[in-house]
């Protein structure tokens, strides 16, 4: 029996966040985040993040040059494996 309800689960979206988006989301926002972060996108709000490790080679981390799906920047760089996980039963976000 899972302990998460169904409806999170059908839910819940995978996305790649850059290196700032990971950042804030473990320790919050502080001076050493970078002034150029837009900060998360608003679809976001109420969701949670948590870190998928893909498999024991590449630990969930890849380069893109696409956009990273939490603050959307183009900016190329690594990307991080993630779930999004919606805070309440309803799975909109909100």
């Amino acid at each position: 029996m899972s302990v998460v309800p169904d409806e999170v689960v059908d839910s819940m979206v995978q996305v790649c966040l850059c290196v700032d988006c990971v950042y804030v989301d473990a320790n919050g926002y502080d001076d050493s985040v970078s002034k150029d972060w837009p900060g998360f996108l608003e679809e976001w709000d109420g969701w949670l993040f948590g870190r998928i490790d893909a498999d024991e080679y590449t630990d969930g981390e890849h380069f893109s040059t696409a956009a990273c799906d939490g603050c959307g920047s183009g900016l190329a760089g690594s990307r991080y494996d993630y779930l999004a996980v919606p805070m309440n039963t309803k799975g909109d976000g909100r």
